[in-house]
């Protein structure tokens, strides 16, 4: 099975995430195991459609990292907007 995260976003500036598997940690600057990275342009005045990469998760991945985990940089906590967040899975 294969995942894709997407999302609608609206950004007074322009921004990295990366989206990884991790454990609980709200606190963490860091993602995990790292499955995806992107840049978001700025956007401020209309939601933007985001589509991450396909990636696969193995079933002991999930075990030890069982948190889908969205992280970006703390100097750009300013001004970003997520509504509609969902994962897409589907056979390849």
């Amino acid at each position: 099975m294969q995942y894709s995260l997407g999302f609608e976003y609206r950004s007074t500036t322009a921004t990295e995430i990366k989206l990884g598997l991790g454990s609980f940690n709200p606190n963490s600057s860091t993602p995990g195991l790292v499955i995806g990275e992107s840049a978001l342009p700025v956007s401020a005045n209309d939601w933007k459609t985001f589509w991450g990469a396909p990636f696969t998760v193995t079933a002991d991945q999930l075990k030890s990292l069982p948190i889908l985990r969205l992280v970006r940089p703390r100097s750009s906590d300013d001004g970003i907007e997520y509504r509609n967040v969902r994962i897409l899975a589907y056979r390849p």
